[in-house]
């Protein structure tokens, strides 16, 4: 990754941190530890709502 000025950047990261806006797409690429890929978009929906017991005949 190219930057104007690196040495400016990382003086302000190290000073004030940094927060990352991400599209949702982020994620496709993404794998647990043990190699399994995240879920995404209907996959997750349904594992939150099993996981939490939600009532979905709202």
């Amino acid at each position: 990754m190219r930057f104007d000025n690196e040495t400016l950047f990382i003086s302000m990261v190290s000073k004030y941190g940094m927060n990352l806006y991400l599209g949702a797409g982020f994620s496709v690429y993404a794998y647990h530890e043990d190699g399994e890929a995240l879920p995404l978009g209907d996959k997750i929906n349904q594992r939150l709502i099993s996981t939490f017991g939600l009532n979905i005949n709202r």
